[in-house]
């Protein structure tokens, strides 16, 4: 799997400095999603490049090693809308609540104040 192609430029020049504090923590929490996201694919690859390398040898992996390795790619799976948004960042309503919206929450807000309009 190629990395993708680096769009933002020299990330130096971004002023983080400049920026909210909530924008900031939606943003570390965007890219610690994207970061784990991406590991988890280029282990998978890696795995599923190892096991076509075993297997024109003629060797198993699962031999040598606990666990079973993949013969495929798995189907991307397909990701869910989000259904919430608040200060510009979106929620589908699944897994953790990201700190923004728990703050809101703290403070009163109920999630149907943040509903997305169809």
């Amino acid at each position: 799997m190629q990395q993708p192609k680096n769009r933002i430029g020299n990330v130096d020049k971004i002023e983080f400095e400049a920026l909210e504090l909530e924008t900031l923590i939606a943003i570390k929490q965007r890219l610690d999603i994207i970061i784990k996201q991406r590991q988890s694919q280029y282990k998978h690859d890696f795995k599923l490049r190892l096991n076509r390398k075993a297997n024109n040898l003629g060797l198993n992996l699962t031999d040598y090693f606990e666990g079973t390795f993949p013969t495929s790619k798995k189907s991307a799976s397909s990701k869910v809308k989000p259904k919430y948004e608040y200060r510009g960042v979106k929620w589908s309503g699944r897994g953790r609540c990201p700190n923004i919206f728990q703050q809101f929450f703290n403070q009163g807000g109920k999630k149907e104040d943040l509903l997305i309009e169809k």
